[in-house]
């Protein structure tokens, strides 16, 4: 997809999966991480999505990981 691999990720890119000549051409990056810092402050107060919270949970409860 393009992107590179976190460094505080766990486990290992199966470099199996790839055929060696897109591994020349496409080479496995790595940063250091996409984690950002939520620290909540008076300056930049939460934001939270209700519809979004509201539908990622109605889809939790399709797939059977959450009971009513």
């Amino acid at each position: 997809m393009g992107l590179s691999v976190p460094q505080d990720m766990d486990g290992s890119v199966m470099i199996e999966a790839f055929r060696p000549e897109y591994l020349e051409k496409h080479p496995i990056q790595f940063r250091r991480t996409y984690e950002t810092i939520t620290t909540q402050t008076k300056e930049q107060p939460e934001i939270r999505d209700e519809e979004a919270e509201k539908e990622g949970l109605e889809k939790l409860k399709a797939l059977g990981y959450i009971q009513n």
